[in-house]
């Protein structure tokens, strides 16, 4: 299971957000054939430009509790203090691709930002 971990700052386009997931699928040397879904913070779900990149993308979108985005910090390589107190999590992509991807998931490609949408890429369990 491969999952691109997203977060963004509210309002962020659904170009933006297409374009950051595109970004580091290919630095990190996937295709998006080989990506199974996104995944973002369940508080995201208002954020059209996420969802419409989802459908854009072709992927299933998936959200990840709160308590889940705080049980993966630990396994988090990057963090953010204004994330920390704007939404109580210090990584948000990170986490939410870890948690998506299942058992076992680690980070495949560590949070990129671009145009205010930070990606990350974990695998994980079986797919």
């Amino acid at each position: 299971m491969i999952v691109v971990g997203i977060g963004c700052r509210r309002g962020s386009s659904a170009d933006d957000v297409d374009q950051a997931v595109r970004a580091v699928v290919v630095e990190s040397g996937l295709t998006l054939e080989k990506v199974d879904a996104l995944a973002t913070a369940a508080f995201k779900k208002q954020e059209f430009g996420i969802s419409a990149a989802a459908g854009k993308l072709a992927l299933p979108l998936r959200y990840v509790s709160q308590g889940r985005l705080l049980a993966a910090q630990s396994a988090c390589v990057s963090t953010s203090a204004e994330a920390l107190e704007a939404v109580g999590v210090a990584s948000v992509s990170e986490a939410a691709a870890l948690s998506a991807a299942g058992q076992g998931a680690y980070l495949v490609a560590p949070k990129s930002s671009r145009h205010g949408v930070s990606c990350a890429i974990a695998q994980g369990g079986v797919r």
